[in-house]
């Protein structure tokens, strides 16, 4: 697999707390088809493409303006955390490896207007 270049959008995490009825919706609007990737968690295809995934929350951990997380590439993501903590933007949570990092691993954080986005590296 070629690493795409630093900056390019890569991935979506969509959340909910009715995945039946989000799935429902985009499949009629979209034509989005579903993969489990655990309990909670669902890949959207199209063409066989894997764009995105479907992540169910409880109400509590639910925030409706957060609304879509796009994801971008860098080039590892302990490089991109330093870069977003010196530019002033706030880590969400930890580091997560991806299948044990086969598929790369993720950080979520929120830019200086509280917008929610994340980095993803196949590179941690």
């Amino acid at each position: 697999m070629q690493t795409p270049a630093t900056g390019t959008f890569c991935w979506f995490d969509l959340p909910t707390t009715d995945e039946k009825k989000s799935m429902a919706f985009y499949k009629s609007v979209l034509s989005w088809n579903y993969k489990p990737m655990g309990p909670t968690y669902w890949l959207i295809e199209v063409d066989s493409r894997t764009i995105g995934g479907i992540n169910l929350l409880t109400k509590t951990e639910f925030k409706a303006s957060q609304g879509f997380v796009p994801y971008f590439t860098v080039p590892s993501v302990k490089e991109g955390c330093s870069m977003i903590t010196k530019a002033g933007g706030k880590l969400v949570g930890q580091t997560v490896a991806i299948q044990n990092g086969e598929m790369g691993y993720f950080q979520q954080f929120t830019d200086l207007d509280n917008n929610a986005v994340a980095i993803w590296s196949i590179k941690a």
